[in-house]
């Protein structure tokens, strides 16, 4: 049985075109199932407001807040499970009754966010439980809200689930 050059090459053309489609959506696939992909959420909403960045950076630097992050050793918790936030004013006095928000990941898996609140224990000290799933480079955004008065930061440290 021959086949006909028509059908050979019409043939040839749609299995290359099918192949191109199946490498193109297996590599879809493959792409956004990998968690060290990690697009930045509402990034064009950002691109948008950056006016409004500019202004908090601004009120940022006049409000002069410090923010630190400790390991809290405690009985019943995995070592690096618990974390104290210090929250200082510019003059190194404790800063309370914040509403403490903060958004936690490590460097190399982006796409894996944790999200939680930090609940003050004492004027100025915030306690706050993050799962170090892996250890090295994170990075930490804070929002604290004090009435109207919003503050935030961002904390690239090094973390380790064995509190090294």
């Amino acid at each position: 049985m021959t086949v006909s050059p028509k059908v050979f090459w019409v043939g040839l053309i749609v299995s290359l075109l099918s192949m191109s489609v199946v490498i193109q959506v297996t590599a879809i696939i493959l792409a956004s199932g990998e968690p060290s992909f990690s697009v930045e959420d509402d990034y064009e909403g950002k691109a948008a407001r950056w006016d409004e960045f500019a202004e908090q950076r601004e009120l940022n630097s006049a409000l002069g807040w410090k923010v630190r992050i400790e390991p809290v050793e405690a009985a019943g918790h995995r070592p690096a499970e618990l974390y104290d936030v210090r929250f200082t004013d510019s003059g190194g006095e404790p800063v309370g009754g914040l509403a403490v928000e903060v958004v936690a990941f490590h460097n190399a898996r982006a796409a894996r966010k944790q999200t939680f609140e930090a609940f003050e224990i004492e004027p100025g000290r915030y306690r706050a439980s993050i799962d170090v799933h892996r250890d090295g480079l994170w990075e930490l955004r804070f929002e604290a809200r004090d009435g109207e008065v919003l503050f935030t930061n961002v904390l690239r440290i090094e973390l380790y689930g064995d509190a090294r």
